[in-house]
């Protein structure tokens, strides 16, 4: 990968960045690109810090895991009282 990508194309890849998923060769150009574009740097915080917070509300949310087979007893259920 060529280490002298475009910003645009440096800003793409930023997402994948911050949840660790790029190549070897990718993260190393966006690592060089964030060292002069304030940007880019800008994005990546504001990503880590909705991932952050996002992880902080997982623990408050309540656990919601309904089967199929209750899904579809409502909807019946429902459907006869209409």
């Amino acid at each position: 990968m060529n280490a002298d990508l475009s910003h645009e194309s440096v800003s793409q890849l930023i997402p994948w960045y911050a949840n660790s998923t790029l190549s070897p060769q990718e993260r190393a150009a966006v690592d060089e690109h964030l060292k002069s574009c304030a940007a880019c740097r800008s994005e990546l915080d504001w990503l880590q810090n909705v991932s952050a917070a996002m992880t902080d509300l997982a623990g408050e949310a309540p656990a919601v895991s309904p089967s199929f087979a209750k899904v579809l007893a409502s909807v019946d259920e429902i459907g006869r009282a209409s």
